[in-house]
């Protein structure tokens, strides 16, 4: 593994909002035994760095949803989300994917996108789907951080 030299510093994904994103990207991505989970500061970081790129007011809609599913865990398994046990985890996502309230259903499914999104561009995951890499191979990046991040060659904090 080459040495990280250089840091990505998360600017959105924070706190409460990284303890959040974590558990619901472990449930949408759980582990197995041939890939880690969703849950990752690699994935996050991915995340991160692609908020900046989407407009003001879907970035503030994603990230204050994180903060309604960490709440609304009071009411699936007594605590926030982060710290509820995964069958409330699983029970209270899988109500929002299913609500009948659209802002629910539309929030769920945004988190969702990000996570897979942010997962999958990960070049560590690609052997454990079965992908041998991009389609377009020689192809340059406008921004080498998101290269960077994809290839795990930057350290990355909070």
């Amino acid at each position: 593994m080459p040495k990280l030299s250089k840091i990505y510093r998360l600017k959105y994904l924070k706190k409460n909002r990284l303890l959040t994103f974590f558990s619901v990207a472990d449930r949408v991505i759980p582990a197995d035994t041939n890939s880690p989970g969703g849950g990752s500061m690699e994935t996050a970081a991915v995340v991160d760095w692609y908020m900046k790129r989407v407009p003001e007011n879907i970035r503030k809609k994603i990230l204050l949803f994180l903060d309604v599913i960490q709440f609304t865990g009071l009411f699936f398994g007594g605590n926030f989300f982060s710290s509820n046990n995964i069958q409330a985890q699983e029970r209270q996502l899988k109500w929002m994917e299913n609500n009948k309230i659209r802002l629910f259903r539309m929030g769920f499914f945004g988190i969702k996108t990000f996570i897979e999104m942010g997962y999958y561009t990960r070049e560590d995951i690609w052997s454990a789907i079965s992908y041998d890499g991009p389609v377009l191979p020689g192809r340059t990046y406008s921004d080498s951080t998101i290269r960077e991040l994809c290839q795990n060659t930057l350290k990355i904090s909070e």
